[in-house]
């Protein structure tokens, strides 16, 4: 059971961050097939990669202790999130858009889920990686059981793109880099072959919402 709470609390977080990278109808973006690697300027390394085609997007965490791994399919009206333990989470996609974090929360547990409100004020242009990009600082707000939480980040996103080139949160500054124009390969974006779907969160989820957990 803790491992499968652990395992919700992930999915949450990667909802609540992929939620801002996607765009409402489609990835945003004028370059619509590519791949990138997403580096922190101070260390130089890669933290996570990305590969973007018009209606599918995968993104891999290179952190250390973290292999996470999310496929959002929106040919398909769902997103996977691949497990240490080779099983994956399934979840459906609200049309052809990613769950809010408020949504994410009503499927898990009935009603309407935690509040969440997102404010964007632009702040100039700046030129990043080689793109002209309009830099903005997010607030992001969650109200969630009488409890509300801010966090505040600024992000700088190029029109060519569906994922901000520069993100800064916490003094942490991370670029997307090795841009490589192109269709990704399409095993990327597939369950790969030994994986099973995790049946054990579905369970919680229904237990959930009746009352019953």
């Amino acid at each position: 059971m803790k491992k499968i709470l652990l395992s919700l609390l992930s999915l949450l977080s990667i909802f609540a961050l992929l939620a801002m990278l996607a765009v409402a109808t489609a990835f945003a973006g004028s370059i619509k097939e590519y791949t990138a690697d997403l580096v922190d300027v101070k260390s130089g390394k890669a933290v996570a990669r990305y590969a973007v085609t018009e209606k599918k997007m995968r993104a891999e965490s290179l952190e250390k202790g973290d292999s996470s791994i999310s496929i959002i399919r929106l040919d398909q009206g769902k997103m996977y999130a691949l497990q240490d333990d080779k099983t994956y989470l399934e979840f459906p996609l609200q049309g052809d858009r990613i769950p809010t974090p408020q949504e994410m929360g009503g499927m898990m547990m009935g009603g309407s889920g935690p509040k969440t409100r997102i404010n964007r004020e632009k702040l100039g242009t700046e030129t990043v990686s080689g793109y002209e990009a309009e830099k903005f600082r997010v607030t992001a707000t969650i109200e969630m059981m009488g409890h509300k939480h801010s966090s505040t980040h600024l992000e700088w996103i190029a029109k060519e793109f569906a994922i901000p080139v520069r993100t800064e949160s916490d003094g942490k500054v991370v670029e997307m880099r090795n841009i490589q124009i192109g269709a990704p390969a399409g095993s990327l974006f597939e369950i790969p072959a030994g994986y099973t779907k995790n049946a054990g969160l579905e369970d919680m989820m229904k237990k959930m919402k009746s009352g019953k957990f």
